[in-house]
């Protein structure tokens, strides 16, 4: 057990660090810094993660927009086969 003292707003504090909490931590986190490294050494891994999690919230997205569209009518040209209003 290790005695710490220091002052705050001119009232002298003392406090008690224990040893203990810094080894728990260390413990917590020792599998999130593996998982870390592990992930550093293959990136290749971690980009195709994130394009599937993009394509995958895209599609959803998508999907949430075709709703809201179909329900407020906007693009009602597109939907019905007319086409666009300017040729080109």
């Amino acid at each position: 057990m290790f005695f710490r003292s220091g002052r705050s707003r001119g009232v002298r504090q003392a406090s008690f660090v224990f040893p203990t909490r810094s080894l728990v931590t260390a413990a917590r986190l020792t599998p999130i810094r593996e998982r870390r490294a592990a992930l550093k050494r293959d990136p290749c891994y971690v980009f195709d993660l994130l394009r599937a999690g993009t394509m995958a919230a895209r599609e959803k997205t998508q999907a949430t927009l075709d709703d809201i569209r179909s329900g407020l009518g906007l693009f009602a040209f597109e939907q019905a086969g007319i086409g666009s209003y300017c040729s080109v």
